[in-house]
C-alpha cells in the first residue's frame, strides 16, 4: 500500500496517519497536529459501511459512485452502490477503510487535500 505525503513550500509535511507498519508515522518529523478528516459510518437500514468526509473541501460528503469514478476510475473492491442514495457502501468495515484511504490519497495527489 502506498502512502501519499505532501511537503509544502514552507516545509510543512502532511498526509494521512497510518496504522503501525502501514506507512510512515508523520510524528517522527516533529510536533504533529492530527485531525480526523473522515470516518467510516454504519448505515443501519442497509447494514453496510460508508465513507463520510468531515473536514476540508469535501466536508459533509458521503462518498458516492461519482466521486470514486472521477478520482479512482472505479468503485473500490467490496463496494456496491446504494441505488437510492448513490453512496458506495461496503459489507466489510476494513474494505470501507481501504476505500477511505484510496479516495483521500487520490484527492491529495490532485492537491485537493
Amino acid at each position: 500500500m502506498k502512502q501519499v505525503i505532501s511537503i509544502g513550500a514552507d516545509g510543512q509535511i502532511s498526509g494521512l496517519q497510518r496504522k503501525p507498519g502501514q506507512g510512515v508515522d508523520l510524528r517522527q518529523f516533529g510536533q504533529a497536529e492530527i485531525k480526523r478528516v473522515s470516518e467510516i459510518e454504519f448505515n443501519e437500514p442497509t447494514q453496510k459501511w460508508f465513507v463520510h468526509v468531515l473536514r476540508g473541501p469535501w466536508a459533509g460528503i458521503k462518498v458516492a459512485r461519482g466521486h470514486f469514478m472521477d478520482h479512482l476510475g472505479a468503485i473500490p473492491d467490496g463496494g456496491a452502490v446504494n441505488e437510492d442514495t448513490l453512496i458506495v457502501e461496503f459489507e466489510d468495515y476494513d474494505m470501507a477503510v481501504k476505500a477511505e484511504i484510496a479516495i483521500l490519497d487520490a484527492l491529495r495527489l490532485k492537491g485537493q487535500y
